[in-house]
């Protein structure tokens, strides 16, 4: 009977093992299919609210949100992880504010695409999952105790301090064994130091200077004098003297210098950097003149605009004529020899020298200059009431406007732009002036002590002449044969002469010595 129940068992074991194996097969390509996960597409990053103490963004997805979580080793850069998710072309790798955040930045880790915040203070974020493919991450600022790490991040209790205790300071404060050094800038601003050694350091330039416009007349009972740039001025003087920037720098503004703390060796390196920096601009002095001369005189001096713009000549030597700009004159008309000619066409009393303005600008900056007269216009506004006119006067500029920014190369040529604007008085209707402007707006680049000209400006000027017989021509009906009334029209073209003459600092004449006699050496060899 034993042996009867063995054999049955015996039997019952590959029925056992072919159902198991029939089971995996089925289960097997199940799992298959639920490992391949879809990976979520990031659409869509938006900012929602933004206040001086947190910021809320939202970002959409699909098919579906993915798993998130938050990292924030580093208070000023907190971070939030993705996992499986991609990022569409339309939404840019890196996004700049003015708030609380100052950037964001994509970056992918595998499967994962990370999202870097840049905050102005130390931060922590939060990300909160809203449905309909939804992500809410609010950046929050975080508390000093949290910065220091005497109290955990997020938490409402009281304070862990650590066994050493930690002094409340900035994250970057002075360490035992670190040094210090305050080193004065001579030539470069603040700004501009602190702009290229301390990344995502933003500080308002220190050498911003502010014009004061006075309005003009005496205020009185419907009138008031008022200043312009005031809101600029309330502004920059909220700006601290003294500002840490992090990294080991801080900037003084009164002394335009940078504090710097760390170790003997990076304190040396910071100084040679700055040293790279801190070196002195060319200027450029650019003498203009605003001219004015009749077809005739144009022809006569020859003067002949045929580049695309049909704006910039350049003078040349050989021909006396003027080519396009862009062309490489390698004899190029003096500028005195230009000077003559203009001034043999005005002794013909084919034109006039409207302004002769002479302005200088450094490399990279500039320059503007005024001259005219400010022509009043009173207004009448009907008021409610007993007196119920007011009367007010505004002044209009009449006179020659001219703003140039030069910009000086290695190689000794000069690159400007320039926008120069003539107005005058033509005439009056109904007791008001009017006003003829002409303007030019371009850029040019010539070599130093070279002659361009910019033109195109033309203006058309009507006069009429009436004479007459006294008594005569005053009689009605048969007075016409007693008048004679002529107009003769002219056509005048004003035209702008620049030469750019650059001012070496001592500095770069040394260099430029320096390379002629390397250069001349050379060619001896």
């Amino acid at each position: 009977m034993m042996a009867v129940h063995a054999r049955v068992a015996g039997h019952r074991i590959p029925f056992v093992i072919l159902a198991l194996l029939a089971a995996i097969a089925v289960v097997w390509p199940l799992a298959t299919a639920s490992a391949q996960v879809v990976p979520s597409v990031l659409e869509e990053v938006r900012l929602v609210s933004e206040d001086e103490g947190a910021a809320t963004f939202m970002l959409r997805f699909s098919p579906a949100e993915p798993r998130v979580a938050t990292i924030d080793k580093n208070p000023t850069r907190p971070e939030l992880v993705m996992a499986t998710t991609l990022k569409v072309g339309r939404v840019p790798d890196r996004q700049s504010y003015r708030g609380l955040v100052r950037s964001l930045q994509f970056v992918t880790e595998g499967s994962s695409l990370v999202l870097r915040f840049d905050t102005a203070r130390p931060s922590r974020i939060r990300a909160e999952q809203m449905g309909n493919n939804a992500v809410q991450v609010r950046v929050e600022i975080v508390s000093d105790e949290e910065t220091l790490g005497t109290r955990p991040i997020g938490s409402d209790g009281e304070e862990v301090v650590p066994q050493q205790e930690l002094q409340r300071g900035p994250v970057d404060s002075y360490q035992p064994g670190d040094s210090y050094e305050l080193v004065f800038l001579k030539y470069a601003d603040v700004s501009e130091i602190v702009g290229l050694l301390a990344e995502g350091a933003e500080i308002a330039p220190n050498d911003v200077f502010i014009r004061r416009e006075p309005g003009f007349g005496s205020p009185g009972a419907n009138q008031s004098t008022s200043y312009i740039g005031a809101p600029q001025q309330a502004e920059r003087d909220d700006q601290p003297l003294g500002q840490n920037v992090g990294n080991g720098l801080a900037v003084d503004r009164r002394l335009n210098a940078i504090w710097i703390t760390g170790t003997p060796e990076r304190i040396e390196r910071v100084k040679r950097q700055i040293e790279l920096i801190d070196v002195p601009v060319d200027s450029v002095i650019l003498e203009t003149q605003f001219v004015e001369l009749t077809e005739n005189g144009a022809r006569n001096l020859g003067i002949d605009f045929t580049n695309s713009n049909g704006q910039i000549a350049v003078g040349n030597l050989a021909t006396g004529g003027f080519l396009p700009f862009g062309v490489d004159p390698n004899d190029v008309l003096p500028s005195g020899q230009l000077q003559a000619a203009i001034y043999a066409q005005i002794q013909k009393g084919e034109g006039r020298i409207v302004s002769r303005p002479r302005i200088a600008a450094q490399s990279g900056s500039t320059a503007k200059i005024i001259t005219g007269d400010a022509l009043p216009i009173l207004t009448s506004i009907q008021l409610s009431g007993v007196n119920g006119v007011s009367q007010q006067v505004q002044y209009v500029n009449v006179g020659v406007t001219l703003q140039i920014a030069p910009r000086v190369s290695t190689d000794g040529y000069i690159t400007s732009k320039i926008y120069g604007v003539v107005s005058s008085v033509t005439g009056f209707s109904q007791g008001y002036p009017t006003i003829s402007q002409r303007e030019a707006e371009t850029s040019a680049s010539v070599r130093d002590g070279e002659t361009f000209v910019i033109g195109g400006l033309t203006q058309e000027n009507v006069l009429t002449t009436k004479s007459k017989i006294p008594l005569l021509g005053d009689i009605p009906l048969i007075g016409a044969a007693f008048r004679n009334e002529r107009s003769t029209s002219t056509t005048t073209e004003l035209y702008i002469v620049i030469t750019p003459r650059i001012v070496r600092h001592r500095r770069f004449e040394q260099r430029d010595a320096n390379m002629e006699t390397q250069a001349s050496g050379e060619i001896e060899e």
